[in-house]
């Protein structure tokens, strides 16, 4: 298969509003942060809905309102990339990474410790063996480990676990693997689903249940901790079925926004019914962790 290319550079100031048009286009995207501006990349499979799907993508950037424009427009460039052109690219920069205390994401083709520090393992750690494929999660965002960090520190055995976007499964296998007995993983794009069920074999892990949908409908309540990393906009409309989900005491755990857009946010939260817990930032990124008040109705 081929697929489409699509690099996209923006201002700090579109960047939040850019990688959501992303997410609901391409069902995810990847990302590198520059001193001047965000660079962040989409894969779009080159069949029957390309045409349509990049028509998509420059309809809502034309219509991004002018406030986020004041640094220049996204600019948009494309190419036609193969299969494994595309994965050996990535794979020759992507290592095994440390990720909390405990927690150690390996891509499959690496070997951990790393030959050239044997002294890196410990004998607590908690191995994640991954291979995304083309959906996004490799626990190199910042995003996605401060939501790693967010599961070790809120995780108690026995958990049920939603994961909302769930890419390829990295936080439903953390979850699953640090303890939790239940994880619902959901996504929109198929690719993601089947990475995920992939590496949830690859990690022998049980409890995982994966839906092909973009929400939470059909959801019964009562669950521990829902953790999203999705854009900002997605997050502040599933708030309220979230709190609805949620045990009494249960977390809700978001990140995929920019720090600076925080109170907006926790604005949202409140209004759910949701009390904000803490905020951790890296590389400009931000992870709210909420409780719920309400329980399950």
């Amino acid at each position: 298969m081929q697929w489409r290319e699509l690099t996209l550079r923006c201002s700090t100031l579109a960047a939040e509003a850019v990688a959501a048009i992303l997410q609901e286009v391409a069902g995810g995207f990847a990302s590198q942060d520059t001193p001047e501006s965000l660079i962040l990349w989409a894969w779009l499979p080159e069949d029957q809905r390309l045409a349509e799907r990049v028509q998509a993508l420059g309809s809502r950037l034309d219509a991004l309102p002018e406030e986020l424009l004041e640094e220049g427009r996204p600019e948009l460039s494309a190419r036609t990339v193969d299969d494994e052109d595309w994965a050996e690219a990535w794979k020759a920069y992507w290592h095994p990474t440390r990720v909390g205390q405990r927690l150690v994401i390996k891509p499959t083709w690496r070997s951990w410790p790393p030959t050239d520090q044997p002294d890196a393992a410990r004998s607590d750690d908690i191995m994640i063996e991954l291979d995304p494929g083309m959906a996004f999660g490799t626990g190199a965002h910042a995003t996605t480990t401060l939501c790693l960090e967010a599961l070790e520190s809120t995780i108690r055995c026995g958990a049920k676990v939603i994961d909302l976007g769930c890419g390829s499964g990295i936080l439903s296998i953390a979850a699953l693997k640090l303890g939790a007995a239940e994880a619902l993983a959901i996504d929109n794009d198929p690719l993601a689903t089947q990475a995920t069920a992939d590496n949830c074999d690859r990690n022998d892990v049980a409890g995982c249940r994966v839906l092909l949908q973009d929400s939470l409908d059909g959801v019964a309540p009562g669950w521990d901790i829902i953790v999203a990393n999705i854009s900002l906009p997605i997050v502040t409309a599933v708030a309220p079925r979230v709190a609805e989900l949620l045990r009494p005491g249960g977390r809700f755990i978001c990140s995929g926004f920019y720090a600076q857009r925080q109170e907006e946010l926790a604005a949202a939260l409140r209004a759910a019914g949701l009390t904000v817990e803490s905020l951790h930032e890296r590389e400009s990124w931000g992870c709210m962790t909420a409780r719920s008040a309400l329980g399950t109705r």
